[in-house]
């Protein structure tokens, strides 16, 4: 493993905010590479719909792993995925279907981040301007793109287990079969 992808070791989350959305699947259809197929769940009334997730994560001490902890910074970092399958087939027969994440976008609010993750990854981050505070009872995200259109104003109450009340899903465990990839 190179210095940079070590350096989790030293670095430390401090807050995090995952964010599912549903997406009609021709809207995000066109994201995934041959052999993908979105992961899709149909709601209450049959319609399918796919999923994409924003994951917002506050940072500190993000740096390679030689260089010493005060070196290190706080930022924020965004991910931007789509829920998908892949089927491959098996030995004896059949095929196995796993579930995973396809990278649409990553970004950064540290300059310095976005190079060394565009130089030892392929995640091919962009730099943003935003922050991640969590103050009592509720956690705050807002990130500005350079284009606007990659923008996030989110503020949630991480104790309200509550589906919200236009959710595609009836259940709470019918949404976290989607979260636990995040």
């Amino acid at each position: 493993a190179n210095s940079w992808q070590t350096a989790t070791e030293a670095t430390s989350a401090i807050a995090s905010l995952p964010n599912m959305m549903p997406a009609p699947p021709a809207a995000v259809r066109r994201f995934l590479v041959p052999g993908l197929e979105l992961d899709t769940f149909p709601d209450r009334s049959g319609r399918e719909w796919a999923f994409v997730a924003a994951a917002c994560v506050e940072l500190d001490s993000l740096r390679p792993a030689p260089v010493p902890a005060r070196f290190g910074g706080r930022q924020l970092m965004v991910g931007y995925r789509v829920f998908c399958t892949l089927a491959t087939p098996r030995r004896g027969g059949g095929t196995l279907t796993r579930r995973g994440l396809r990278i649409l976008a990553s970004q950064a609010t540290d300059p310095l981040a976005v190079l060394g993750a565009n130089l030892t990854t392929r995640y091919h981050y962009r730099p943003v301007r935003g922050e991640l505070t969590a103050d009592g009872d509720r956690i705050t995200v807002r990130v500005r793109s350079r284009d606007g259109r990659a923008d996030i104003d989110l503020a949630v109450d991480p104790r309200d287990g509550r589906l919200p009340e236009d959710s595609v899903f009836a259940t709470a465990a019918q949404a976290r079969r989607f979260a636990g990839p995040l």
